[in-house]
C-alpha cells in the first residue's frame, strides 16, 4: 500500500557525529569521546517520549570541530 511506504515528515533532525580515528590521532574524534553513548541516550529518550517519527536521529562522519566533541546538531534549531 502506498501510504505504508511513505516516510514520516519529521519536525526535527538530530545529527550526532560518530566519527572515529586511529588511537592517538592529533585531532581526536567524537567516537572516542563517547558519541555512541550519546546516540543511545538520545534514542532512549526519544522512545520514552514517543517522538520517533516526528524526530529523526542520525549518526554522521566528521563535522570538523573534533576538540569540542561529541557534536550534536539539531535541525531546525530547537
Amino acid at each position: 500500500k502506498e501510504e505504508e511506504l511513505q516516510m514520516p515528515k519529521p519536525k526535527h533532525h538530530i545529527v550526532i557525529c560518530t566519527n572515529t580515528r586511529a588511537p592517538g590521532h592529533p585531532k581526536g574524534s567524537c567516537g572516542e569521546k563517547g558519541a555512541q553513548n550519546v546516540v543511545m541516550k538520545f534514542a532512549e529518550e526519544l522512545e520514552k517520549r514517543g517522538l520517533f517519527g516526528s524526530v529523526v536521529l542520525s549518526g554522521s562522519t566528521c563535522v570538523g570541530v573534533c576538540s569540542a566533541g561529541p557534536i550534536v546538531i539539531v535541525y531546525p534549531d530547537a
